[in-house]
């Protein structure tokens, strides 16, 4: 039970963290670029359903659709709204935000607040890393590792259980708006970062 508890209150710190980062002001604001996000993803899903083990199993298939916004300045960070479609199973949906920040041209990494809301309930925290690769001036093909951990909902096995995914995602990545002329233009082929 006290797993449980210390899992619960670092989802909790991830969250609060999260928070703070979304709320600090930047001017960089002003003039965002965003790209639309779709990917498909699946991986395993594991819990202890009251046997005082982990037991593993495939992870539902899911659809994610989103749209992530850059900031001007940097090109090396940005804040994502998805939503996310089960395509096994219940048919659930449910949401994620994120922040996520590009190390290089090809590499990032990720946390954010993730929620499945239907049928069932699952409430937690996901992070994971990101590598793209540039097809054209607008477009990129990505891959996707993540974890996420679940302590809260109403499709835990018992009051105890953490959920937790680990998935691949696969996926295009399109870029809506273009750069104003005074910015730095990106790399032919990448689509964000330095």
């Amino acid at each position: 039970m006290s797993h449980a508890i210390g899992v619960r209150q670092s989802v909790g710190g991830a969250i609060a963290f999260y928070a703070a980062l979304s709320l600090h002001g930047s001017p960089c604001w002003a003039q965002p670029k965003v790209d639309g996000v779709f990917s498909l993803q699946t991986g395993a899903e594991g819990a202890d359903p009251g046997l005082g083990q982990y037991v593993w199993q495939r992870a539902r298939t899911r659809v994610g659709l989103g749209a992530e916004w850059y900031t001007e300045h940097t090109f090396s960070e940005t804040v994502g709204l998805y939503g996310l479609i089960e395509l096994e199973r219940s048919g659930g949906f449910g949401a994620e935000v994120r922040y996520r920040r590009w190390v290089n041209r090809w590499l990032g990494g990720f946390a954010g607040v993730t929620a499945l809301l239907q049928p069932e309930s699952l409430v937690g925290a996901t992070g994971g890393a990101t590598a793209i690769y540039g097809l054209g001036a607008k477009a990129s093909a990505f891959a996707e590792l993540s974890i996420s951990a679940f302590p809260w909902g109403t499709d835990l096995p018992h009051g105890d259980a953490v959920v937790t995914w680990l998935t691949l995602g696969l996926g295009v990545r399109l870029g809506f708006w273009a750069w104003s002329p005074q910015s730095r233009s990106a790399t032919p082929g990448w689509r964000c970062c330095y």
